[in-house]
């Protein structure tokens, strides 16, 4: 048992940077996204670090994407995948079913209190696959395995319920010997774990295909499980302030173009060398993070590294921050994002420094950069599968038949170009349009990915800006107006 988050955060090392990294590869499908990076990744565990891949996986929620997980990959087996990938050849990251999106949202783990006794799930399963469920929150499952599991939740004071559904995997005979358990683990020690629960078949025994039983967790058990002295609570030491303000008012209006209005701000004090890495509050950074939401027509991006923050001063007149010269304080942050409508985008400053109790009622001024369209064109196209890529417009098209995780086979329309500048692309096959599976794009080819069809040719409608032009978007706004 240890506290929450911060010991989901308890590494042994910190993530590695993305600073030396190269972004080859990104997809999306659905509300799920992946992001490839290629370069020395560093663990900062020592030595020279060598080129290798790193996947970050993120899942959409109400308009933002929110980091899920990342996965690296050791190119050491694989030195002519390696080679390929620093030469620009990205076949491993579009073929690999790792490097996709799935567009299939990991289920969120439930909401639990803290856990009191620490409990485990043991499963001996040869030639079955089994579904185990305590307390009707913790799900587990193996396949043909010898595993255990944290229960989520943990056990409980009295009784706990446990259920569970077992049936036999391809090559199985049902005959194998069969065992489920739960397991209560002491934090006194030298005491051993307890079997709380347990069913067992021996080889030959029959097995049901659902069963459920309980087991009581009493004060005698207690004793042997936690110590009595009291358990000293983990202080979490709140050192950066956050403010939502969602209904800021809007403190800038372009002529005919995007109004910008500040929504979230967040300002954190700088913390000694001696804060344990586990002790640092979830997300603090030393400085200020200031969030905008820009709404207007026909957007199609935030310019990356656009925005220039001219003016910000204090309350009371004095400079916050001095933005002349080198070494700017105020950058734009990572990943801006604009709708698919084009209607709502957002993006983000951070600023270096001491902010703590400075932001409200500072004066900020400065412009960002967005990609814009005013006339649209709308191009159809018939294509065979497999031939080569035909010229639509600016753009280069093909389709063909692909392989999806799983070896599932798929549909997919490339697309080499400014993509950016591609409003919708829509297929039909025999008549039929056909339902979007998600996307992927590397350098200047977008892929479009669609369900496996029997025919031989598809149309495809492409729509797209022809006057994509940069527009400044001017701030002038006072923070907590």
């Amino acid at each position: 048992k240890r506290s929450f988050p911060a010991a989901l955060f308890d590494l042994p090392a910190p993530p590695p940077s993305l600073e030396k990294l190269e972004c080859l590869h990104v997809s999306q499908k659905g509300s799920t996204a992946k992001a490839a990076f290629f370069g020395p990744v560093d663990f900062g565990v020592g030595g020279s670090p060598t080129d290798n891949l790193l996947v970050l996986s993120f899942v959409g929620s109400q308009g933002r994407w929110l980091y899920d997980k990342a996965e690296f990959v050791n190119l050491a087996a694989l030195p002519e995948v390696r080679k390929e990938l620093a030469a620009g050849k990205l076949d491993y990251l579009r073929q690999n079913p790792e490097c996709q999106a799935s567009g299939v949202v990991p289920p969120t783990p439930p909401l639990v209190p803290p856990a009191k006794y620490i409990a485990k799930v043991y499963v001996f399963c040869p030639g079955r696959e089994v579904q185990v469920q305590v307390n009707r929150v913790s799900r587990h499952q193996f396949s043909n395995a010898k595993e255990a599991e944290i229960v989520v939740g943990g056990a409980r004071d009295g009784r706990n319920e446990v259920t569970f559904t077992a049936k036999p995997v391809k090559g199985g005979t049902g005959k194998e010997a069969f065992a489920v358990r739960i397991y209560l683990m002491s934090e006194i020690p030298g005491t051993k774990p307890i079997i709380a629960y347990e069913f067992e078949a021996k080889e030959g025994e029959p097995v049901k295909g659902f069963d459920s039983g309980h087991f009581v967790l009493d004060e005698a058990t207690a004793r042997k499980l936690i110590p009595l002295k009291t358990m000293k609570n983990d202080i979490n030491h709140r050192i950066f302030k956050t403010i939502l303000a969602a209904t800021l008012v809007a403190g800038a209006q372009a002529a005919d173009g995007p109004s910008v209005r500040l929504v979230q701000y967040q300002a954190g004090a700088a913390l000694s060398d001696k804060v344990p890495f586990d002790v640092k509050p979830m997300n603090h950074s030393y400085g200020a993070k200031l969030v905008f939401l820009l709404e207007g027509e026909n957007m199609v991006t935030i310019a990356d590294d656009s925005l220039e923050i001219t003016s910000m001063t204090a309350a009371d007149g004095s400079e916050l921050v001095s933005t002349k010269g080198r070494g700017n304080p105020v950058e734009q942050g990572s990943f801006p994002k604009v709708s698919e409508d084009g209607t709502i985008g957002s993006f983000s400053a951070e600023i270096r420094g001491d902010m703590m109790g400075k932001l409200e009622g500072a004066k900020l001024e400065g412009k960002i950069t967005i990609r814009t369209g005013s006339e649209s064109k709308e191009q159809n196209v018939k294509l065979s599968l497999g031939d080569k890529a035909v010229e639509v417009g600016p753009f280069k098209i093909s389709a063909e038949e692909s392989e999806g995780f799983g070896g599932n086979k798929g549909l997919q329309v490339t697309v080499i170009g400014d993509y950016e500048s591609i409003i919708e692309l829509s297929v039909e096959a025999d008549g039929k349009k056909l339902d979007s599976e998600g996307s992927s794009w590397s350098g200047k080819q977008k892929s479009f990915n669609f369900a496996a069809v029997e025919a031989k040719a598809v149309d495809v409608t492409l729509s797209y800006w022809v006057d994509l032009k940069d527009v400044e978007v001017p701030l002038k706004l006072t923070v907590g107006e």
